[in-house]
């Protein structure tokens, strides 16, 4: 037999009962008001369902009709609840933990920068908080499309920013303009001429494809193209012939077509430059005097707390001073793969001092040469395929200190390609 009434069955209590007068008792349980469901029956032991506060009535009148009762089952959230009423601190904690993330979700914690390799990090990030972007603030308190524009406006070196949000953190993409002496590379599909960046003469050309427009051993200047990537053939089919192109294309003969290739060549040409360099015998330095200043901070919804420094007036130290080196660092905690809501500054502070250093003619004579020699470094031999063929020095040396005119005599791989609009 099955028996079903209505009632809550999200929290309930199964049990079973059985005696002599069990089919009274059970007849009493449907008619009262109180609610039992899910009432089965075999071998005339009963199972039956009711609410927990229910339970404790029943079992009272079960006793009045000599029916004993036994709990089989309890299910429902009523009795996680009490399993746990004697950690009621842990109870909370675990509602108090569930409350703060589901607040800390309405908030920024990270801040990532990506595309940049000129311009620092601390640099965006200081004109971000001008802006008003920083850990801690609202998701919704800030205008991404203003703040680009700030961006662009405060760093010129920025060509192009986007910032965007996902869930707590901020993303800032950026791209960084190209220098002048930087050229975007040329898709090989597109056509192309070759230049010389260099003045000089042409000591060898390997020319990979279009047509060497010069002599090897000939003078070149900068900016001339010498490998073309405009092929002009003439003739027959049979007997084809490449065309020198005049300046006026007009004066081609009729019959020539043009052919537009991708340029590419190595143009090793011997060039001169003449530098001027100067050593005083007088010098200020600037040398660490062995003072320095660590500092661990945190910074938690926009506030800098101060935590670890091994110098108790670190407040007071002025950053900016020119006789102070300033490097700092900001990191993100994670804990679980998964960012912690503060942020951790680390600074540290190198302190210098000057001193005047009097040397004598044949100390700044050799410094003056480091200074050649760093130039070469930094300013010759950095070209492709650069050497220096001849270098010629001669010094003037004064009351104040060592001068020298440099020549140099080098050769470098010149070739620079530029695009062909077609």
């Amino acid at each position: 037999m099955k028996i079903s009434k209505s009632g809550s069955r999200k929290s309930y209590v199964e049990f079973s009962a059985f005696g002599v007068y069990c089919n009274d008792f059970v007849d009493f349980l449907v008619s009262s008001p109180h609610q039992v469901f899910d009432i089965t029956s075999s071998s005339d032991i009963y199972s039956i369902k009711t609410s927990p506060h229910n339970y404790a009535w029943i079992k009272r009148k079960a006793g009045e009709f000599g029916v004993r009762t036994k709990v089989i089952d309890r299910r429902g959230g009523y009795f996680v609840l009490r399993r746990y009423r004697k950690r009621i601190g842990l109870l909370f904690g675990m509602l108090a933990f569930l409350g703060i993330i589901v607040a800390m979700s309405n908030y920024i914690w990270d801040i990532e920068i990506t595309g940049n390799s000129q311009i620092g990090n601390y640099r965006i990030m200081e004109q971000l908080n001008k802006s008003g972007i920083r850990t801690g603030i609202g998701i919704n308190s800030f205008n991404a499309n203003q703040v680009e524009l700030e961006l662009a406006i405060s760093i010129p070196d920025l060509a192009w920013v986007s910032i965007e949000r996902s869930g707590s953190r901020i993303n800032v993409k950026i791209s960084e303009q190209i220098l002048d002496d930087e050229q975007p590379e040329i898709s090989l599909k597109q056509p192309a001429n070759v230049i010389s960046t260099k003045s000089g003469i042409l000591v060898r050309a390997d020319v990979y494809r279009g047509d060497l427009l010069y002599e090897v051993g000939s003078g070149i200047r900068a900016g001339d193209v010498v490998v073309s990537g405009v092929i002009a053939r003439g003739g027959t089919p049979e007997n084809p012939e490449t065309l020198q192109i005049p300046e006026n294309t007009e004066n081609l003969e009729p019959g020539v077509t043009y052919h537009y290739v991708h340029a590419d060549a190595t143009l090793i040409v011997e060039t001169s430059e003449i530098v001027d360099f100067y050593q005083p015998f007088t010098v200020n330095h600037r040398i660490a005097n062995g003072r320095s200043v660590n500092e661990r901070s945190f910074i938690f919804l926009g506030r800098r707390i101060r935590g670890l420094s091994n110098d108790r007036n670190s407040s007071q130290i002025n950053k900016n001073a020119n006789h102070i080196d300033y490097f700092e660092n900001i990191t993100t905690p994670k804990f679980l793969g998964f960012p912690l809501p503060f942020r951790v500054l680390e600074q540290q502070y190198t302190f210098h001092e000057r001193i005047e250093v009097t040397d004598s003619p044949t100390a700044a004579r050799d410094n003056l040469l480091k200074q050649i020699e760093l130039y070469e470094q930094n300013f010759i031999l950095s070209g492709d395929m650069a050497e220096i063929v001849e270098r010629q020095i001669e010094f003037f040396p004064d009351e104040e200190g060592v001068g020298a005119l440099v020549r140099f005599v080098f050769r470098v791989n010149a070739a620079s390609q530029r695009e062909i609009l077609v």
